[in-house]
């Protein structure tokens, strides 16, 4: 089982064009993405998919719920927050990038259920996911250190900041949570936005985050949108091109990737720190091409909306990896 931690809320998809300003509601929250994401490939790729996140009582966090049993990522806890579910208002700017606006104080995203937190020795989870804004705002944030802390080196670890200056500004308290994350990360999916807005550039950072954390990340992702992503190993580097499609929307797209790398790892492996550590780059190729192509396809469509893994290989043959 792969077991993603984190978010789950609802995008209001808005079109500021129309004189009504007409919005869609759709589940969201980037652990809720990247959950969908991973279900919707876990049949072919021979693995299970975990929530586990806060869940509100109310009509959007049943709706949350019954969507998330119905992609097959079962959620870890039947416990339910007496918190609202967060609301974000999602528009695009003029590049066709995401544009976020966050409604909510005391909500259901940062109330973990607490008979969930505590993995047993036996627990079928192999693999654990997270980050964005729950690993820093509390009480969110110390209770996901905390797992991490005590998984680290037990189940591999990966880790996508999805920074949202709104929520979490990138100052010292985010760096430090993010950093704490960091420091027990097997793998680190990243952003060169978020890393340019959280640390001022993307480059450097990966450089760091590999020389500096011994015991931390073996594989540092950054994605670049259209321009592709680059995956940092110790000894080696690789860049993947997507597959050219015709962008609809950028929402969820880090997201699908996230889940299709992570799916072909766990296929294809390798899907433990000794594995990623030795690896050569032909082991590489395959989960690259499969997730620029997964996060091309979601693209395509309003909304994060991860493909499948049929529609996936249709594509892969136009993602370049080199």
């Amino acid at each position: 089982m792969i077991l993603v931690c984190g978010e789950a809320l609802v995008d209001l998809l808005v079109d500021p064009q129309g004189a009504d300003l007409a919005a869609r509601p759709v589940p969201g929250g980037s652990a809720f993405n990247c959950a969908v994401g991973l279900a919707r490939l876990g049949a072919e790729n021979g693995f299970t998919v975990g929530y586990l996140g806060g869940l509100s009582a109310d009509v959007f966090g049943r709706w949350l719920r019954a969507r998330l049993h119905t992609e097959g990522a079962v959620p870890a806890s039947a416990t339910e927050s007496a918190h609202p579910t967060r609301i974000v208002a999602v528009s695009r700017d003029a590049t066709g990038e995401p544009a976020y606006g966050f409604y909510g104080e005391r909500v259901a995203d940062l109330d973990l259920p607490a008979d969930a937190l505590m993995l047993r020795d036996d627990s079928p989870v192999r693999a654990l996911v997270l980050g964005s804004f729950p690993i820093a705002l509390e009480p969110s944030g110390d209770a996901l250190r905390s797992l991490v802390a005590r998984e680290a080196g037990r189940r591999l670890i990966s880790l996508d900041p999805n920074l949202r200056p709104a929520l979490t500004p990138p100052d010292a308290v985010w760096r430090g949570a993010f950093e704490a994350c960091l420091a027990k990360a097997d793998i680190v999916k990243a952003s060169a936005a978020d890393l340019a807005t959280g640390y001022g550039e993307a480059h450097g950072f990966t450089a760091r985050a590999l020389a500096d954390h011994a015991a931390g990340p073996a594989l540092v992702i950054v994605t670049d949108g259209g321009n592709g992503a680059r995956l940092h190993h110790r000894d080696f580097m690789l860049t993947v091109r997507p597959p050219q499609v015709r962008v609809v929307d950028a929402v969820g797209a880090g997201d699908s990737f996230h889940a299709a790398f992570l799916a072909a790892l766990a296929r294809y492996g390798p899907f433990d720190r000794a594995g990623l550590g030795a690896c050569a780059p032909d082991a590489m190729r395959f989960p690259l091409a499969y997730a620029a192509s997964a996060a091309a396809l979601n693209c395509t469509r309003a909304g994060a909306d991860p493909p499948d893994h049929a529609s996936i290989m249709q594509h892969i043959g136009d993602a370049v990896v080199s």
